[in-house]
């Protein structure tokens, strides 16, 4: 997995180490799930 970032007017690509994309999908899932609770509550 990727980003794509600008930095002084040019495009820059930043490849995601495993443990970075396992962090941000762990983040995501905690957010879904807080999510969930407040509209079933």
């Amino acid at each position: 997995m990727a980003t794509l970032t600008r930095r002084s007017d040019k495009t820059v690509v930043e490849n995601l180490t495993s443990a970075e994309v396992s962090q941000l999908i762990k983040e995501h899932e905690e957010k879904e799930k807080e999510q969930e609770a407040q509209q079933s509550a």
